[in-house]
């Protein structure tokens, strides 16, 4: 996955570190929560990039606990600070997409 986001953007001549490491925290989280399939979409148009993460959980990502000890629970706090704007769309099959548009 971070190999296709990274050669997808790099072809698109777009920067792609900060989208790599976004796509890479979005599919970690739908991976880890989600049930079945994960589909990854990246769109770029007149206002940026847009990373999009479908998977089939209807649970939507929960901002992190300021417990500095915890092993995880970071990656929406990452992806705050790196993207410009994200946010999440629920399905009517139960799933959702959550997205996040690069600065």
């Amino acid at each position: 996955m971070r190999h296709y986001v990274r050669q997808t953007l790099d072809s698109w001549d777009a920067r792609s570190d900060d989208a790599v490491l976004i796509a890479s925290e979005l599919a970690t989280n739908a991976i880890t929560h989600g049930r079945d399939g994960v589909v990854v979409s990246i769109v770029q148009d007149q206002s940026g990039t847009l990373i999009e993460i479908h998977d089939d959980n209807p649970n939507v990502p929960v901002t992190p606990s300021r417990d500095t000890d915890a092993l995880g629970g970071r990656g929406m706090e990452i992806i705050t600070h790196l993207a410009r704007d994200w946010g999440i769309h629920r399905h009517a099959d139960n799933g959702k997409t959550v997205w996040a548009r690069l600065r």
